[in-house]
């Protein structure tokens, strides 16, 4: 049963016969003046045990808590590969752009203009990767080649005009998996028929993959000039 408190003031300072019940009720007089509050219907546990059995139970709760919350950690890390293709939610996005044009020199040996790399789980099977060059020769007669090169295979090789210059584009899909991936040109099929054609199940790209951009000449100190160029995601 709750307490009731006495809501006199002083019910025990005028009483010269103060007895236990009188003090008691007196100093919860005043907490409920302090507190607000005018009866508790639980009274405090003194049972060790009750106690003890109380913590260990609210214990058990907390470790199976810990070990839910380390079974979702598990899960999550299980699934990277799933993570990795929420990259792709927020496409199309750019995956590289030169800071501006540039003009490179080039020479007998084909050299590397730009390095592209494309890291593990960028791409997922429903991913598009386009990329626009937009190069020029220089205006000599010398022979001038370019070159695009993905995990070692060619996919692109054909040599520049005097003084012209070519809206180079070029697609890589996936045919069902990121290692079978098929490359084509966008728009007319290229400049040549290597720049154009079809090249299938050349890299993984569930691996980090690099496209490099390169040049070479007939002749040494030759000039290929990039004007604009990115690699875009879809």
């Amino acid at each position: 049963m709750p307490i009731t408190i006495d809501d006199n003031d002083f019910p025990a300072s005028y009483d010269t016969t103060l007895n236990l019940l009188q003090i008691v009720r007196s100093q919860a007089h005043l907490i409920k003046k302090i507190t607000g509050k005018s009866s508790w219907l639980d009274y405090p546990d003194n049972n060790i045990q009750k106690i003890l059995t109380q913590l260990e139970s609210d214990g058990s709760q907390i470790d199976a808590l810990i070990a839910s919350n380390a079974t979702n950690a598990t899960n999550i890390s299980n699934n990277t590969a799933a993570i990795n293709s929420i990259n792709s939610i927020s496409r199309p996005r750019i995956l590289w752009k030169p800071a501006r044009a540039q003009n490179f020199t080039v020479g007998t040996t084909a050299s590397t203009i730009y390095t592209i790399t494309i890291p593990a789980g960028t791409c997922s099977v429903d991913s598009i990767l386009n990329l626009h060059i937009n190069v020029f020769g220089s205006n000599t007669t010398n022979t001038k080649t370019f070159l695009v090169t993905c995990n070692g295979t060619t996919i692109t090789n054909f040599n520049l005009g005097q003084n012209t210059t070519y809206p180079y584009k070029k697609r890589i899909a996936f045919n069902g998996a990121l290692n079978s991936p098929y490359c084509t040109a966008i728009g007319d099929g290229g400049y040549s028929t290597s720049a154009g054609s079809y090249l299938s199940a050349f890299a993984d790209f569930s691996q980090s993959q690099t496209i490099l951009i390169r040049g070479s000449a007939s002749i040494a100190n030759e000039s290929i000039f990039i004007n604009g160029a990115y690699l875009e995601l879809i």
